[in-house]
């Protein structure tokens, strides 16, 4: 099932377990980036136009690489 997981299943698998994500990742800041990637990947998936969505998902990005840098 998590292969057809999208970000609006992965905030939710955080919130259900804020108890163990919350030692690794700040799950309130991370629920509220899913939140914001989440129109991006619609957009992407239907094949609409990006209107500088780049810079979000970088963000993002650079974040996740400084939390797996971490562990």
């Amino acid at each position: 099932m998590i292969l057809f997981a999208n970000f609006y299943d992965y905030k939710e698998i955080l919130q259900q377990n804020k108890g163990l994500f919350s030692k690794y990742l700040d799950v309130k800041k991370w629920c509220s980036k899913l939140n914001e990637l989440e129109p991006i990947r619609n957009t992407i998936a239907h094949n609409r136009d990006l209107d500088n969505a780049f810079k979000k998902i970088e963000e993002a990005y650079l974040e996740l690489i400084k939390i797996v840098d971490k562990n």
